[in-house]
């Protein structure tokens, strides 16, 4: 009776290991969308009250150094955006972008999402980097695209994505 039961609890530790160590998941990606959620959520708000200051510094330290434009591109944003109370329809997807290199790791996320203000619809795609343990100062949004329905539509059955790689805002 001892002997089944060493195997079994044997066999019970095995399968609890294999189980713990499979799978590609990460504690650390695990509330990738809770995280997500929050930084579309701080964009959108900072969008409806047209504070340029509190959109201008949910981007990254490195976007705002190197984006030599992001101030004119959040003055034409809050310029052409409709004054109102937004209704963002993310749906709780998006794309995750991950590396470790030398055991330090990298976390990004992104999704295109439409946004409906006072009857006029945008979409808006939202790159945030949330983790950057080889350099923090990439911590924050990375790319943001804003569209009218009318662009967006123009933009992707037309096919020209360039400019897609470009850090900071594009409106």
């Amino acid at each position: 009776m001892k002997r089944i039961s060493a195997i079994f609890l044997m066999l019970s530790l095995m399968f609890g290991c294999v189980l713990n160590f499979s799978g590609c998941g990460s504690p650390l990606w695990e509330n990738e969308e809770t995280i997500y959620g929050e930084k579309v959520e701080e964009f959108v708000t900072a969008l409806d009250a047209s504070d340029g200051d509190a959109m201008c510094a949910l981007f990254s330290q490195t976007v705002r150094q190197l984006d030599k434009d992001l101030d004119q591109q959040i003055e034409k944003l809050l310029s052409v955006y409709p004054k109102g109370q937004s209704q963002q329809h993310w749906d709780g997807l998006c794309h995750g972008d991950y590396t470790q290199e030398d055991g330090l790791r990298t976390a990004a996320a992104d999704a295109t999402f439409p946004v409906v203000v006072n009857g006029e619809y945008f979409w808006i795609f939202l790159r945030y980097v949330y983790v950057d343990e080889t350099n923090p100062d990439n911590v924050g949004l990375e790319q943001v695209r804003v569209y009218t329905a009318d662009e967006y539509c123009v933009y992707f059955s037309e096919g020209d994505f360039s400019g897609a790689d470009e850090l900071g805002l594009m409106v």
